[in-house]
């Protein structure tokens, strides 16, 4: 398999968001592909730079989002001031949801990873959609839930297991979206900063750099310009 670009990094963390008769939520939306029979789902499409919030915690929830191109980090701040990375969203995906089912404003961020264009529907159009279309409803819930269940394993995760066990795990997840390169090595172009990964396992990119040192001393891991190797994939395992 060949490897993947950052957007598809996120994809070890996220879901298929289609509706039971197998068309897309954007497809059902009028994003892609013709507008919803009966009606014209009105559509603000956003160009965004790098590094531009989208939303914050406590702004007002009117809608959703779906993303055209470019990755999009969901994210949240311990009390420490410490940032934990949800998901990275990219082409094709919706986020946001938390709109259709609270008024009380978002309770996390959003921000743009690189050069991205996004496009934003009302909570009325949608919820009058999903009148309209139960399966909709369905695929929702579902990328409701699923989300949610991700959530509360991460939390486990930084609970109950060291950075070490974090980071390993996370080199496992990247390594299923690569090809393998010679002599059995596993090569990862992550598409992401220390920085990003570290937000990811919820450490600081001081302690991931040094992690991933440690693991490079024991003849797991090396990185070379922006790709890392996984040298020793039955020890890296031992960690999780």
């Amino acid at each position: 398999m060949a490897s993947r670009s950052l957007t598809s990094v996120a994809r070890t963390e996220r879901f298929s968001f289609s509706a039971p008769d197998g068309s897309t939520i954007p497809e059902v939306l009028g994003i892609t592909g013709p507008a919803p029979e009966g009606r014209q789902v009105h559509k603000e499409v956003m160009d965004l730079s790098k590094g531009q919030m989208i939303f914050g915690m406590g702004d007002p929830a009117n809608g959703i989002y779906v993303v055209n191109s470019g990755p999009i980090k969901i994210y949240r701040l311990w009390e420490d001031g410490r940032e934990i990375t949800l998901a990275i969203v990219g082409a094709g995906d919706i986020f946001g949801e938390e709109a259709l089912v609270s008024r009380n404003g978002f309770t996390t961020f959003a921000e743009t990873l690189e050069q991205c264009s996004i496009v934003f529907i009302r909570r009325d159009d949608v919820l009058l959609q999903i009148a309209q279309r139960p399966t909709l409803a369905t695929a929702l819930m579902q990328l409701t839930g699923e989300r949610l269940m991700a959530a509360q394993q991460q939390v486990e995760n930084l609970a109950f297991r060291r950075v070490t066990s974090r980071v390993a795990d996370l080199l496992l997840r990247l390594a299923q979206l690569e090809s393998r390169a010679d002599e059995g090595e596993i090569a990862i172009h992550p598409g992401l900063t220390h920085q990003q990964m570290a937000s990811l396992v919820g450490t600081t990119r001081e302690t991931f750099t040094s992690t991933l040192s440690k693991l490079a001393q024991m003849n797991i891991v090396r990185s070379k310009r922006r790709t890392l190797y996984i040298l020793d994939l039955p020890a890296l395992e031992e960690f999780c």
